[in-house]
């Protein structure tokens, strides 16, 4: 799945129980892009698994925003450059549950980038598993990479070697209360 300079979502407001496979995705030029968006009722599940992910650095992604579910999230390598959010919410409780399976890379090359595997307002609850079974490796880090931005909740994260070169800030867990 190719995206190049466009905006797009691939569902908003959606149902609960839903299981969705991408496929590789290679995300290229100055794109805002959102896999999933909105509430779902009653909290819902949803299942998502991808091949790799390339995000090039003008780019931005938007895993799952403004989210109230059980997200499971499978994907194979990630190689990031631009800005990546795997969840984004403004309120809420919900869990994540993330594996890539294989490594993650990410190289800042642009001056703001921003890495968050939650980003969330005050009053959001999120309890995050993060799980790589390779690398993760962030350098030039010019922006930020951070795994819980915010909220309130916990955060389990396994990786087989964790390599930060560089960076502004670096933080694996911040609650703002809620």
């Amino acid at each position: 799945f190719n995206i190049n300079t466009t905006s797009i979502n691939f569902d908003s407001y959606g149902v609960s129980g839903v299981t969705a496979s991408l496929g590789n995705l290679n995300i290229t030029g100055a794109s805002t892009t959102s896999v999933r968006t909105g509430r779902s009722p009653n909290g819902g599940v949803f299942t998502l698994t991808t091949g790799t992910v390339t995000l090039a650095a003008a780019s931005r992604l938007y895993m799952f925003l403004d989210m109230t579910a059980t997200i499971n999230y499978t994907s194979a390598d990630w190689n990031l450059q631009g800005d990546f959010f795997v969840t984004s919410s403004v309120t809420g409780a919900f869990s994540s549950n993330v594996t890539v399976n294989g490594n993650v890379t990410i190289n800042m090359l642009g001056g703001a980038t921003r890495f968050d595997i939650n980003y969330a307002a005050a009053g959001a609850a999120e309890n995050v598993t993060f799980t790589v079974t390779g690398n993760t490796t962030v350098t030039n880090a010019k922006g930020w990479f951070h795994m819980v931005d915010g909220g309130t909740g916990t955060l389990n994260f396994t990786t087989t070697n964790l390599t930060l070169t560089d960076g502004v800030s670096n933080i694996l867990s911040q609650a703002t209360g809620a």
